[in-house]
Formats: structure tokens, C-alpha cells, sequence
């Protein structure tokens, strides 16, 4: 019975410090450039993430569906039971050119 409080302590600490909000630093950057790079940032991984998907599936036609953000993404069948999109390619996209830029992640203090 020890064990398992042990263990429920240590998975309720695990899930506290998996939650740290984080923010991307830059030590000679201000505020306003940070901005500006993750706006340039975001915009570049959206366009490079539809393109790759669009021209990733030539023998699919892809299929244009508004996301819940009112933007426009091209998936590649929305009828089926794995629905493809560009989220996470985006969101790679995204880390890796706040990184080649000289970013990194933080905790917010």
C-alpha cells in the first residue's frame, strides 16, 4: 500500500512539471523582435506545411477544409478514419525555425 502512494506522489509531481508554461528566449533579442520572428516564423511553417502536403499526395486530390481557426488546410481524404493534416508538420516546422534563428525554449518565470 506504500508503494502505490509512492507512486501516485511521483506520477502527480511527474504531470506538475510536464505543465511549466515555456516561452522562446533569444538573450539580444527585445520583446517586439521576438514577436516579429515568431510571426515570421509561424507564417513560414503554415505555407511550407500545406505545400508539402499538397503536392505529397499526387495520386489523392486533395481536399480544402477551414480549421477551427478559420484558416485554410488541405488534407488529404477527410472521409477516412485517419485524417491527415499539416498540424504537426507545421509545428515542426515552426520549433525548427525558432531554433535556426537562435531561439530556445524557457520556463516563464
Amino acid at each position: 500500500m506504500r508503494r502505490v502512494r509512492i507512486l501516485v506522489v511521483l506520477f502527480g509531481l511527474a504531470a506538475l512539471s510536464a505543465c511549466t508554461p515555456m516561452r522562446w528566449d533569444h538573450p539580444f533579442i527585445d520583446p517586439a523582435a521576438r514577436a516579429h520572428d515568431s510571426a515570421h516564423c509561424r507564417q513560414s511553417a503554415y505555407l511550407e506545411a500545406q505545400q508539402e502536403l499538397f503536392f505529397s499526395q499526387w495520386w489523392h486530390r486533395p481536399v480544402a477544409v477551414r480549421g477551427r481557426d478559420g484558416r485554410i488546410y488541405y488534407v488529404r481524404d477527410p472521409y477516412s478514419w485517419h485524417h491527415h493534416d499539416s498540424f504537426f508538420q507545421e509545428q515542426r516546422l515552426f520549433e525548427f525555425c525558432m531554433r535556426a534563428k537562435g531561439y530556445r525554449l524557457v520556463p516563464i518565470r
